[in-house]
């Protein structure tokens, strides 16, 4: 237990940690805002974390911060006409826009099929615990992008010269 404890405290004086966990809770209110009202927001998010912590017994914050560097996309994909063909060049992102890419692909991936505008909270849990396990859509998603990212390395030194 204190180890844990020390951990956490380790962590929470750690820039990157706090950083991320203020855009992620700042992106994440704020795509729900756009959604509805200020107060639907903060009570839907406190409505996951209820649910998260119920769920694993542990602080919330350490696993947000688990679930978003598991998941974290380093580049994204531009489309580029070579000589007739279509090429994807991979483009390095920074740390906010990291952050906007899984948010948007989260919210994207726990619609409600019933009501497409709207986000089904038991969809996001277990969105969110199965990316804990180091499974489901937010870790194959990456997968495949570093794959595809090293298939085109050759392209991108190509273009630097």
């Amino acid at each position: 237990m204190a180890k844990k404890y020390i951990n956490l405290k380790f962590l929470k004086k750690i820039k990157y940690y706090n950083n991320i966990l203020f855009l992620f809770k700042q992106n994440f209110i704020g795509k729900l805002i756009k959604k509805g009202n200020k107060t639907y927001a903060l009570s839907y998010f406190n409505k996951f974390k209820y649910l998260v912590k119920s769920k694993f017994k542990k602080d919330f914050n350490m696993l947000l911060f688990f679930v978003i560097s598991i998941s974290l996309i380093k580049f994204y994909f531009i489309k580029k006409r070579f000589g007739g063909s279509k090429k994807e060049i991979p483009m390095y992102l920074n740390k906010t826009r990291q952050v906007k890419f899984i948010i948007k692909k989260i919210f994207n991936h726990s619609k409600s099929l019933e009501k497409q505008k709207s986000i089904d909270l038991n969809k996001l849990v277990n969105l969110f615990l199965l990316t804990i396990k180091k499974k489901g859509f937010l870790v194959s998603s990456k997968r495949k992008a570093f794959i595809k990212a090293k298939e085109n390395k050759i392209l991108v030194k190509s273009l630097k010269k």
